[in-house]
């Protein structure tokens, strides 16, 4: 296993992003991909790490209600994945230090909704990251989970020496104490390294390797993309020497001005220290310079004209205008012209690869969300299941609700250190069979004896 891990330092995420609702705090954490290379340095805080990446595309499976602005605190359980509870906790970790800040600047009730706010935006990365982790550890036995465990710890070890140098610090004990100022520790950032591994791995190996792409393939790849990301129009870097009308008495003040300017020229006075000398055009006092531009960036389409046909190094004949009178030299230019297809088919073989993964991770994760039992507090109410019989006169017979694992409670309104009130019976939840578990009924749980077990006593929801 120890093998496996030394190839899995993975981290980030390549998925699509949302819109930041919560731009004061800052983006949601990542999704875990499967080939890119591990960080310098762990994330300081929070399950999942550094930036940013999810969906709003769960099919969520509930019997929940979302009873309003409850208050909303870290012991507050926000999702069930396949039993498997998720805190809001896990979720606001990584916003701690930036909360505190916050906190004394906003009312109590505007706090509040802040808090619930970022766990609704960053809970389907949780979900998400649960299930990878789920889908991982359902593959092992008891004995290749304490491997895994020593593995995960060996390679720890490698980042805290990093972490140590990132702090400036030389023990473990200093280590930690800086780590407890951002509202962290050891233990959770060895317990993030190790979820981001397995999450990796078992994302990497439900996806597949992306396939090796032949030269044809490239070269077809090229041709589509040709005309949109390859082509390059004319461009060009220009100087001007620029004598206006309003700065100088008149037309003819400039171009008495002008004169002079040529006169310099022909003398073999540099272009740049006559611009500086004689013109009051943009950027005179750097000498005229214009950097590169292309067809279509001036007003005045004669000059334009002139600056993409006229020899480069040329001086111009003068150009007059309403404004002013001017000379000008093209310093360099550039045709119309596709970039050849040997210097950008690494970038293509690069983007095919990229679009494989995108597409695997959507289609692992979707396959996951399927086969998965996932309630938030966040889910919409579904309305009873009714069925009609073919006798009118015969009562309309109501499918039977399932309720939550904690009981009759609506799943919105479990919360640690709280006492729970009565709720109306909450409404039907489709339940599907999960891909994790061998046997029914497909509640699982964490055990002592096995990582995941079937629950004999039958299925909670019935």
């Amino acid at each position: 296993m120890l093998h496996i891990l030394l190839g899995l330092m993975l981290a980030g995420c390549q998925l699509r992003k949302p819109k930041d609702a919560i731009p004061v705090v800052g983006p949601p954490p990542p999704r875990y991909s499967f080939n890119n290379d591990a960080p310098s340095s762990l994330p300081l805080t929070g399950l999942a790490d550094v930036d940013e990446g999810a969906t709003g595309d769960h099919q969520f499976v509930s019997t929940s209600v979302n009873t309003g602005r409850e208050k909303f605190n870290d012991s507050k359980i926000v999702a069930y994945v396949n039993g498997e509870s998720i805190l809001a906790s896990e979720i606001l970790e990584p916003y701690t230090d930036k909360l505190k800040e916050l906190k004394s600047q906003v009312p109590p009730a505007k706090f509040n909704e802040l808090r619930r706010g970022l766990v609704e935006r960053d809970l389907p990365i949780q979900i998400d990251n649960r299930l990878l982790i789920q889908g991982f550890k359902s593959t092992l036995k008891k004995p290749q989970q304490e491997t895994l465990d020593n593995a995960i710890s060996t390679l720890f070890n490698d980042e805290i020496e990093k972490l140590k140098e990132q702090f400036q610090v030389n023990t473990d004990y200093e280590l930690e104490v800086e780590l407890q100022k951002k509202s962290s520790s050891l233990a959770s950032l060895e317990r993030a390294f190790g979820n981001r591994v397995m999450a990796a791995e078992f994302l990497k190996t439900k996806a597949g390797a992306p396939p090796q792409p032949s030269r044809q393939d490239l070269l077809a790849e090229y041709n589509k993309r040709k005309q949109d990301d390859f082509f390059r129009p004319a461009k060009l870097r220009w100087q001007q020497i620029m004598i206006s009308y309003g700065e100088n008495g008149g037309k003819q003040g400039a171009i008495q001005k002008l004169t002079k300017a040529a006169g310099d020229l022909r003398r073999g006075v540099d272009f740049s220290e006559i611009a500086k000398t004689y013109s009051d055009g943009p950027g005179a006092d750097k000498g005229g310079y214009w950097d590169w531009m292309q067809r279509g960036s001036l007003a005045d389409q004669a000059l334009e004209e002139a600056l993409f046909t006229m020899p480069v190094g040329q001086i111009s004949d003068v150009f007059v205008s309403e404004t002013g009178v001017q000379i000008v030299r093209v310093l360099e230019r550039e045709r119309d012209h596709y970039i050849p297809f040997e210097e950008v088919q690494e970038s293509i073989k690069d983007d095919l690869r990229t679009q494989f993964q995108e597409a695997a991770t959507d289609r692992v994760m979707k396959e996951l969300r399927e086969q998965s039992v996932i309630q938030t507090i966040f889910d919409e109410p579904q309305a009873p299941a009714v069925t009609q019989t073919t006798n009118p006169q015969s009562p309309q017979r109501q499918s039977p609700q399932r309720h939550s694992p904690l009981g009759q409670e609506p799943l919105s309104q479990v919360s640690y250190g709280q006492e729970a009130k009565p709720q109306p019976a909450p409404t039907q939840s489709i339940v599907r069979e999960s891909p994790l578990f061998d046997e029914e009924p497909i509640w699982a749980q964490q055990t002592d004896e096995d990582v995941f077990q079937p629950l004999t006593e039958g299925n909670p929801f019935e």
